[in-house]
């Protein structure tokens, strides 16, 4: 799918008087899309900005929202509010907005969102694009009410959306909880408890039962409406519909919502988007322990491991290094090992991003993993990683002692040596004794003696 115009206008630059790393910047966007007979797809988008008003330094995750039905843009502020400033940049196609004389067309629109996470992944390698290195390859397609049923056609369809996440997601044409059973990524589906819009009974539930997601979870905010998932105004369209729809019990504060929903997914994307390992234990946290005086939830599989898998090195035949990428806000790691092909892990804690495994068979293969150990508990292990000990072979060992006068008489002895370096069978070392040399039991030397290892070939 090729892009074909770009019109970009920098229209203005935000400054928030929050204590956030980034202020927001905003753009005007129009695609045209090639695939469907040059369909124009328009908007708007948020991303940080550093204190010249330019796009920040850095590679930032990107997050497509589509809207509701005759819902603004402008209604959903509050998201962009709120993640743009954390290093988000968000995407919110004006597409499918004609209001109740003007239907929608949700297949459309759940390509219009498929349609800008690709462009939008693209322009990271546009060397003439304003977002050309800004964007580090992870997506994700989220929507409220019409537009979080259209995020599931979207995503269904779409290899390279990384997660998705929907808002009091209303049921679409064609059907959103068919799409569902396409969707293999982790998925979350929020839930209004006081939704008389669209109840969680007859449109978000079906949907999260019938996702094929390896790991995903159902959260519904108890006294939730389905207006206040962004900020609409008592005349909008949003709550009109609402009012007319009737009483679904008592609702709680349009803050009171904006909190919650931002607890719920603000821990999910720092995990899926920026691959921070603690976040998920945040959010896993979160639901059980507000569970159920905030919200009923339920989660199914298991998250994906953000850990990158460690590196061995300095392998020697009782010895080995594993080192690992640091990650914020983690108190220490775990690293388990064992000989392939066995059950049992043997582990040991580390501070830093580096540790020694000792006391290793030799010519052994091993396999390790690495768990990032957090204040909400611990990330799932990173993937597997190999390495296969050295040979600790018994070698000749002839050594003369100066001191004694005898140079050329040589005592031969069957012992191991530990070393530092490779050495190769055929090598003809010399080894001098400074303060102490590291012999195996059952070889002496005395302090100062000079002694030659003859390295011969030997089968352990």
């Amino acid at each position: 799918m090729q892009k074909l115009t770009l019109l970009l206008l920098l229209l203005s630059f935000l400054a928030k008087d929050i204590s956030a790393q980034y202020t927001i910047g905003n753009a005007s966007f129009s695609y045209l899309d090639p695939a469907r007979n040059n369909r124009d797809v328009f908007g708007e988008v948020y991303f940080p900005t550093d204190a010249t008003g330019n796009i920040a330094t850095g590679e930032f995750p990107i997050i497509v929202f589509g809207h509701g039905f005759g819902i603004a843009i402008s209604e959903y502020s509050v998201w962009w509010n709120e993640l743009v400033p954390q290093g988000y940049i968000m995407i919110f196609p004006a597409t499918e907005g004609g209001g109740i004389f003007n239907a929608p067309d949700h297949a459309e629109f759940g390509e219009d969102l498929s349609f800008l996470v690709n462009t939008y992944l693209s322009e990271n390698s546009n060397i003439n694009s304003p977002f050309f290195n800004k964007i580090n390859g992870k997506s994700a397609i989220m929507g409220h009410s019409m537009g979080g049923g259209a995020s599931f056609l979207g995503t269904a369809t779409n290899p390279n959306v990384t997660t998705h996440v929907s808002l009091a997601a209303a049921e679409t044409d064609p059907s959103a909880i068919a799409a569902a059973g396409l969707i293999t990524i982790p998925s979350l589906v929020v839930a209004g408890g006081a939704d008389c819009v669209v109840p969680p009974i007859d449109h978000q539930i079906p949907m999260y039962n019938a996702l094929a997601s390896s790991y995903k979870a159902y959260v519904e905010i108890n006294g939730a409406n389905h207006c206040n998932f962004g900020i609409a105004s008592a005349f909008s369209f949003c709550v009109t519909g609402q009012t007319l729809a009737g009483s679904c019990g008592n609702t709680i504060s349009q803050s009171s919502q904006h909190q919650q929903m931002f607890d719920i997914t603000t821990p999910w994307f720092d995990y899926f988007l920026k691959m921070e390992v603690c976040a998920i234990g945040d959010f896993q946290e979160y639901m059980i322990d507000n569970d159920p005086t905030l919200h009923i939830h339920d989660e199914d599989g298991t998250p994906p491991s953000m850990m990158m898998a460690g590196t061995a090195s300095n392998i020697m035949g009782t010895s080995a290094d594993i080192s690992w990428a640091a990650q914020s806000g983690v108190t220490n790691y775990t690293i388990q090992y064992r000989p392939v092909g066995t059950m049992t892990w043997m582990n040991t804690i580390a501070l830093g991003t580096m540790t020694s495994l000792t006391g290793l068979t030799p010519n052994t293969d091993y396999e390790f993993s690495i768990t990032a150990n957090c204040t909400n508990g611990s990330s799932p292990m990173s993937p597997l990683g190999n390495f296969t000990t050295s040979n600790n072979c018994v070698v000749d060992l002839a050594f003369a002692l100066p001191e004694h006068g005898i140079i050329n008489e040589l005592f031969e002895a069957s012992n191991s040596i530990s070393s530092t370096a490779i050495i190769l069978s055929d090598a003809n070392i010399t080894y001098h004794a400074g303060v102490y040399i590291d012999l195996l039991p059952g070889f002496e030397v005395e302090t100062a003696a000079e002694f030659l290892a003859d390295i011969v070939p030997c089968v352990p």
